[in-house]
């Protein structure tokens, strides 16, 4: 399994960072984003504590770890980050002594939403300078995938507790299917097929659905007068009825583009633990 880094080596469950006072302390697992949390907490139950390294409210792509978090991160008994998150190489760097895995392995990266380069011919992305879209928890799909990576890293980690793992994961797969056809069927019944967005962070849940992505701003940076202008022609030549931002990428050019083209702008947080609620939202806004 190569997503596993050393993950049968290191500590094994009985022996954990001297963090704690209490030597009965339920062990740790640091991951990047707080919709990680939410997928690992539906598999651990209680035998695991699951810590968020990226403060809330903070920019995944300028974030840069705190002492609080490398403290956290050494206090872990794994690690399981994203894969494509800047400051998560910082991390691994000083993740050498515990186990750590790439929770998106298996995803199909998306391309291109996070930078103007382009290619031709047969030029391969990194060629070109193109990087993978890093916000794969944006999508139910992907998800599932990344709750299954993660289900085989806790059976790796604690093999002793691996039947409860694997009905942990069976129930979490149905309840995310259930919610991935709800999503599709209402955005069907909707006749949704655009939107746009400040910060391109809902990529992969577009190419869920057949949906186009039309974004604003690039790498954290505020777009030109011309490129702004062309955002709002693409918008009305598409017909998008709905602008999608986040706080932490907000700017006082959304309001002036918003007002222009008379979009329902609608604050999105999908960063938040509370990460179905988020598609819930995404997808109800899109439908209306």
């Amino acid at each position: 399994m190569k997503f596993i880094r050393n993950i049968l080596v290191a500590a094994s469950l009985t022996t954990f960072c001297a963090c704690s006072d209490s030597e009965s302390a339920t062990p740790t697992i640091a991951v990047s984003v707080e919709p990680q949390r939410y997928l690992l907490e539906q598999l651990t139950g209680d035998k695991f504590k699951v810590v968020t390294l990226m403060k809330q409210g903070a920019n995944p792509e300028t974030f840069e770890p705190t002492m609080k978090s490398r403290l956290a991160l050494d206090c872990a008994s794994a690690y399981f980050y994203v894969g494509g998150l800047p400051f998560e190489h910082a991390l691994l760097q000083s993740a050498t002594d515990i186990p750590v895995l790439e929770s998106a392995t298996g995803i199909v990266p998306l391309y291109g939403t996070h930078s103007h380069h382009h290619h031709d011919g047969e030029c391969s992305h990194e060629e070109s300078g193109e990087e993978a879209d890093p916000h794969v928890w944006t999508s139910v799909r992907n998800a599932k995938v990344m709750a299954d990576n993660m289900a085989r890293g806790l059976i790796a980690l604690d093999p002793a507790d691996s039947c409860m793992y694997k009905s942990r994961l069976h129930s979490l797969l149905e309840h995310l299917d259930s919610l991935d056809s709800s999503i599709a069927s209402r955005l069907e019944q909707g006749n949704a097929t655009c939107f746009m967005v400040w910060h391109p962070s809902l990529g992969y849940f577009a190419r869920d659905y057949g949906l186009e992505q039309l974004s604003v701003g690039w790498e954290s940076k505020e777009p030109s007068a011309s490129a702004l202008r062309r955002a709002i022609d693409q918008a009305r030549s598409h017909g998008a009825k709905v602008f999608f931002y986040q706080r932490e990428f907000d700017t006082r050019q959304t309001q002036a583009m918003t007002s222009q083209l008379g979009l329902r702008t609608v604050t999105i947080d999908p960063l938040s633990y509370d990460w179905q609620h988020q598609m819930n939202i995404i997808t109800d806004e899109l439908v209306k």
